[in-house]
């Protein structure tokens, strides 16, 4: 049955459907009580306060506390973000300086490197050079 386009979980599934639907239909057909019932379901559900009363019901015990839950963890993200940006801010005040300007330093000696003039060249390389070996020396 594996090898077919409906495999056996799915075959057993539709058939239980299948026999339940026919045996209601049959139990309709047969019974006169069991079609009164129905009947009567039908009527009940087909009134405008059965819908009301679900709605409500619905609205009472799911729709309201979900609501308040997202809002609680809304207002939880929204705090945590706050606290989480302003300490950004503070960090970036006191770090972006010190990142910065080292790189604006060594792209303006980059800048100056690739120069025509040789001997400006030879300089600011061997400048590069002995700043990079007492910083290793140093370390």
């Amino acid at each position: 049955m594996n090898d077919l386009f409906i495999n056996t979980t799915w075959f057993v599934v539709l058939a239980a459907m299948f026999y339940f639907i026919i045996f209601i239909y049959a139990l309709l057909k047969i019974s006169t009580r069991v079609r009164n019932a129905a009947m009567s379901i039908r009527l009940n559900v087909s009134k405008q306060s059965f819908y009301i009363t679900i709605s409500g019901s619905i609205q009472k015990h799911i729709t309201v506390p979900l609501g308040t839950a997202f809002k609680k963890i809304a207002g939880y993200l929204d705090r945590s973000g706050k606290s989480i940006s302003v300490s950004e801010l503070n960090i970036t005040r006191i770090i972006r300086p010190v990142i910065i300007e080292p790189v604006n330093i060594v792209s303006l000696v980059f800048r100056k490197l690739y120069n025509e003039n040789q001997t400006a060249f030879i300089g600011i390389s061997t400048g590069l050079v002995v700043v990079f070996y007492i910083i290793l020396s140093i370390f």
